[in-house]
């Protein structure tokens, strides 16, 4: 069963969270234990001392939330819990038992610097497992498929594996995008047989999620384009998209960390960025419990 871990921001009415309606929706369509997060951010005296805060209007906030999940997807389990702290190194903490983590893109409350810029990349390229983010504005909608960026390298095929994951469970269709701006300098008359390679690296990529998943229909997306433009255009009619935190490979501009900032920053759709493989940091501990 998969484990989920959403963050829940305590100044909105759980009613109103995208982020969470996405994890209700997809507990609706599949198998999957939900934990419930909120975090306590520090509060700061007059003088710079950090006050403790009361948790139980933060405790009334994630019960409601979980009163509603348990209500929307009954065969779910939840459970919720209070972690005080920086909400990025707390997100950070506790990807490290989850299979996913959510976030919503929603500019207020004491989550608002993990979901924008480069706090929100350095969440998601740090995190134990993937990180999805929501739009503000996401609802459930008619947009179907999932478009995943791709490249040469070893976080994109762990991207390409979990898009075709996600694809297969939701029994829509696959896009591989494979674009470039101008990787191509000097010699041009090389170009044809660099992009022959290009296109025999993808092809076969291609072919691997095929024999992994049959009966998915992939389509591959291979243009001379920035790949920020062909993801975020691509993403506006689909249900998902998957990037890569890291990429080292002859394409490797498309899944730098870049990359996956500016498809956030323009976020289409739900985005899922995947950690770097091998990229464990095992210098944050686990932040208790609220124990108020």
């Amino acid at each position: 069963m998969e484990k989920i871990v959403v963050a829940v921001d305590p100044d909105t009415d759980p009613a109103g969270q995208p982020a969470l309606e996405w994890v209700i929706v997809r507990a609706q369509e599949r198998s999957a234990s939900i934990e419930l997060l909120i975090v306590i951010p520090t509060a700061r005296g007059p003088h710079g001392d950090d006050l403790i805060q009361s948790a139980a209007p933060y405790l009334a906030e994630v019960q409601r939330a979980a009163d509603l999940t348990r209500t929307r997807a009954p065969a779910s389990p939840v459970t919720v819990s209070l972690r005080r702290g920086n909400p990025a190194t707390v997100l950070l903490a506790v990807s490290w038992r989850a299979d996913l983590l959510v976030v919503g893109s929603h500019p207020t409350g004491p989550l608002a610097r993990v979901l924008r810029g480069t706090i929100a990349l350095q969440v998601a390229g740090r995190s134990e497992c993937p990180v999805a983010v929501v739009p503000a504005d996401w609802s459930p909608g008619e947009t179907t498929g999932v478009v995943v960026g791709w490249t040469d390298d070893a976080t994109a095929d762990v991207a390409l594996d979990l898009a075709a994951s996600e694809a297969a469970a939701a029994g829509t269709r696959l896009t591989i995008v494979n674009s470039w701006g101008q990787p191509f300098v000097g010699d041009i008359t090389s170009a044809p047989d660099l992009l022959e390679v290009l296109r025999e690296l993808v092809d076969a990529a291609a072919r691997r999620v095929r024999s992994a998943h049959p009966g998915l229909v992939v389509d591959i997306d291979f243009e001379p384009e920035s790949a920020v433009v062909r993801l975020v255009e691509l993403g506006r009619r689909a249900a998902l998209v998957v990037v890569g935190s890291h990429g080292r490979g002859a394409l490797g501009s498309l899944i730098l960390g870049s990359t996956s900032h500016d498809v956030l920053v323009n976020m289409p759709a739900p985005v899922i960025v995947v950690p770097s493989p091998g990229g464990r940091i095992t210098s944050l501990s686990e932040i208790p419990e609220e124990q108020e």
